[in-house]
C-alpha cells in the first residue's frame, strides 16, 4: 500500500485500518467525536496509542517504535479492515 493510499483510507474514516510491522499488529482508527465535533484518529503499536486530531497528524505523529506512519510506510505489512 502506498502512503496516498493509506491517507485516503483513514481521511474516509470508515473503519479501522490494521496492519503489522516485525509481527506485531497496530492500527488507526478514524471516527468523528460528536461530543467535539471533529475527526479523531487513535494510532495503536505494541500496547501503546496515541490520540489525535487531525489526518496530518495521525500521518506524521511518531507512535511505531519511535516512527510515523510516513516514515514506516514501506515497512509496514499485512494492512487490513
Amino acid at each position: 500500500m502506498t502512503l496516498e493510499e493509506l491517507r485516503a483510507l483513514i481521511k474516509r474514516c470508515f473503519t479501522t485500518i490494521f496492519f503489522e510491522y516485525k509481527g506485531i499488529e497496530g492500527y488507526v482508527s478514524p471516527f468523528h467525536d460528536s461530543d467535539i465535533d471533529s475527526f479523531v484518529y487513535v494510532l495503536f503499536y505494541n500496547n501503546s496509542d496515541v490520540t489525535v486530531y487531525d489526518i496530518d497528524d495521525a500521518m506524521k505523529t511518531p507512535f511505531i517504535e519511535g516512527k510515523s506512519l510516513e516514515e514506516m510506510i514501506d515497512q509496514l505489512e499485512n494492512f487490513g479492515w
